[in-house]
């Protein structure tokens, strides 16, 4: 009988465990498949680590008979997994790339601590609600005008009228939040680093085409031009 029961348990566990490493995955596929930092082994090892955590954390209290609780491992847990997706957030420019990731990391930690729990469905639930979010909210974004913001370097001469350049990257519609401007009289060149905001659908690259066409069309010399996040 006793041996019937520990063979029990141990199913039981292996099938927690087993859940976790499936809601882990899927997850992480689809981080994977996108070529973000944290995939498919990163989403799977947090998911799996979390379901063991709460499953030692509530054996402890009923094998030991002690008056624990197993919150308090759970609340390390939610603590813990800050500093991971800290890791993913990266600042580029003044773009910040890596929210999702860390956003992801997070809510794999919460649904291994429900299948660690014993919780199928929520973590079920919560898992293919995820993946649904990730799959089909990024191309519904893309049907929806937004705010972008790019940064934009033009290298012109040093005579250039910086003036009539930026009015001519404004008469595409964008907003200049912010143009730092770096003189080189020993290479004769003038470098413009804008901030750029502006109101639009889907990907930027036609804007930066508009923006290279208005400048040539206004005559202004442009010896290099980056457009990028």
């Amino acid at each position: 009988m006793q041996e019937s029961l520990y063979v029990m348990e141990f199913w039981n566990i292996a099938g927690r465990l087993a859940m976790a490493v499936l809601a882990g995955s899927a997850i992480g596929f689809e981080r994977d498949i996108h070529g973000r930092a944290a995939g498919l082994r990163t989403h799977l090892l947090v998911c799996l680590g979390s379901a063991l955590f709460m499953i030692v954390s509530i054996s402890l209290g009923s094998k030991t008979g002690l008056n624990s609780d197993p919150a308090r491992i759970a609340a390390q847990i939610v603590t813990g997994i800050g500093f991971l997706g800290a890791g993913v957030v990266l600042k580029h420019g003044i773009n910040v790339r890596g929210l999702t990731t860390a956003a992801c990391l997070w809510v794999t930690a919460a649904i291994g601590m429900a299948c660690g729990a014993g919780m199928p469905i929520l973590a079920t639930s919560v898992t293919t609600i995820t993946v649904f979010s990730l799959t089909f909210l990024s191309s519904l974004e893309r049907n929806f005008k937004r705010d972008n913001y790019r940064h934009l370097r033009i290298e012109t001469a040093l005579n250039t009228d910086t003036g009539a350049l930026l009015e001519a990257v404004r008469s595409t519609g964008v907003i200049v939040m912010a143009c730092d401007i770096d003189f080189n009289p020993v290479e004769e060149k003038l470098t413009l680093d804008i901030d750029i905001k502006m109101h639009h659908k889907g990907t930027t690259d036609p804007i930066a085409g508009m923006v290279f066409s208005a400048l040539q069309k206004n005559g202004l010399l442009v010896e290099r031009f980056t457009w990028r996040r």
